[in-house]
């Protein structure tokens, strides 16, 4: 029995030198696993808000094609593991006549068919934690919330440029505000209505 196992030791031990190189090598993660890249854009829908008597706010459909997003719109991330990003969004503006409206965002995007196919960009899934700052311009009223987002969208590569064409849905809400006899309030707000669409336009840099 002993002469069985060390005979089966030595085929082995053959197999692995003769196997060729290429062989091996699909074995390991592929180059394309560990190459991280960035990514810096804008939300054009969003600069909208800033026509004046009202004309931002029915642009922009109440938000409904601008992200929910107001003004000045920026947003960055980081490519890793070949298809995911961590992504941070900053926007300020008017969201009416009446509010001025500031966001933070952070969230997560995954890339299937990057994953799956080696698409270059394509169907994009995410989630993203989005914080509000609202304050009124004609009095001291202000106020926070707090909305998790899920994201769904596209993402269009052409060389550097990245063009993103996304949907999200707000799941639940956290609101706080000084608005007299009010609040803290929660509660989940997955109604149709608050189903968005964005575009957003990035240069993709940093490749390595």
């Amino acid at each position: 029995m002993k002469i069985k196992y060390l005979f089966s030791i030595f085929l082995f031990v053959v197999c692995l030198h003769v196997l060729p190189a290429d062989d091996i090598e699909i074995l390991s993660p592929s180059a394309d696993e560990h190459k991280i890249s960035f990514y810096a854009g804008i939300n054009p829908i969003a600069l909208i808000s800033f026509l004046p008597n009202g004309l931002g706010t029915v642009g922009t459909l109440y938000g409904g094609m601008s992200g929910q997003e107001y003004g000045i719109s920026l947003y960055g991330g980081i490519n890793y593991i070949k298809a995911n990003s961590i992504e941070v969004r900053f926007s300020t503006g008017l969201e009416n006549p009446d509010i001025w409206d500031m966001q933070i965002q952070l969230g997560y995007i995954w890339y299937p068919l990057n994953k799956f196919l080696n698409w270059n960009g394509g169907l994009s899934i995410g989630l993203f934690f989005r914080n509000f700052f609202w304050s009124s311009i004609e009095t001291d009223y202000f106020a926070y919330s707090f909305m998790p987002d899920i994201m769904f969208g596209w993402r269009f590569v052409i060389n550097s440029l990245a063009i993103d064409i996304r949907g999200g849905w707000n799941l639940a809400f956290i609101t706080r505000s000084n608005i007299d006899n009010s609040s803290a309030a929660a509660g989940w707000s997955a109604q149709l209505g608050h189903i968005y669409l964005a575009l957003g336009v990035a240069w993709i840099f940093g490749s390595k």
